[in-house]
Formats: C-alpha cells, sequence, structure tokens
C-alpha cells in the first residue's frame, strides 16, 4: 500500500520511501500508536548505545511545549506551523522533511487531546509521548530501521 499522494504531493520521492520504511503507508489512517512509533523509529538516527533522552527528543518536547502553549494567543494552525520550524533534530534535509510531517500529525492530535486536559494533566501527557518516542528510538528493535532508513535515502540519491 503506497502513501496517499494527494496528501503529501510536494514530497519526493526518497521522503515517502523513508516514511513507508518507518511504517507509514496513509497519513488519514495513521492511529496514535503508530505514528508513535514511526516518530520513535525516525529519530532512533540520532542513537548511540549511551544516548540520553535529552538527545534524542530534546526537539520533539520542545515543539510539543510551544504547540500546548501557542493556540492560547493564536490559532491551532498557526501554532503548528511555528512549532514544526522550530530547530530539526537532523543535518539532513530529507530526514528533517519527515520529521516535519510526522510532527504535524502529531501536534495536530496532541492539541485537540488536550483541549479538554487541565494543566497538570497536559504536561503529563506531554512527559508521556517525549517517554514513549525516546524508549521506542532507543529499543534495540529499533535499531535495524536505522539501517534501512540510510539505506532508503541513498537509494533516492542514485535514482537522481
Amino acid at each position: 500500500m503506497a502513501l496517499q499522494a494527494s496528501k503529501i504531493p510536494q514530497l519526493e520521492s526518497r521522503i515517502k520511501r523513508v516514511l513507508e520504511v518507518v511504517g507509514v503507508r496513509d497519513l488519514d489512517k495513521l492511529s496514535r500508536e503508530d505514528l508513535l512509533l514511526a516518530m520513535g523509529r525516525l529519530l532512533s538516527v540520532k542513537t548511540t548505545p549511551r544516548s540520553s533522552i535529552h538527545e534524542v527528543v530534546k526537539e520533539l518536547r520542545r515543539a510539543l511545549e510551544l504547540a500546548m502553549k501557542m493556540p492560547l494567543k493564536m490559532s491551532v494552525d498557526e501554532a503548528i506551523v511555528r512549532a514544526i520550524y522550530t530547530s530539526p533534530p537532523f543535518d539532513s534535509d530529507a530526514l528533517n522533511s519527515v520529521y516535519r510531517v510526522l510532527l504535524e500529525k502529531l501536534l495536530r492530535d496532541t492539541i485537540n487531546r488536550i483541549n479538554e486536559l487541565g494543566p497538570m494533566w497536559r504536561k503529563r501527557l506531554l512527559n508521556l509521548i517525549v517517554e514513549n518516542v525516546y524508549n521506542i528510538a532507543v529499543a534495540q528493535e529499533t535499531r535495524e530501521y536505522k539501517e534501512k532508513i540510510f539505506e532508503a535515502l541513498k537509494e533516492g540519491l542514485e535514482v537522481k
């Protein structure tokens, strides 16, 4: 099953290939659990055996915190755009593009959920998201995705 072309027509083939490697086939039908798995698999590229939680998910935490605070001052769409374009975690434009696609979906889902929560529960939700993504990124079984992601990026370069 391929990604919906209408949803992300501007993405080049290697970005679509990386999304498929991390488990994203259709952005519209992506469950929250699959979204967290995909984000963790993507962030596994940054991990080493001794990576701290701060090293791996600091950009994700910062974007989530910004998005959770901003809707009080501006529209949800504007808050999400500002949060997405904070410091990206990778040196690769392709990986940053994949990260932004996943982050936008995660931010929209999270902001929709926090409207019903008080401040303490919002912070707990943020911490749970960050902790789960980190645990996925450093898990032994996730390390295989790191190599697959690099292979997908190399294939995309060879095609051009």
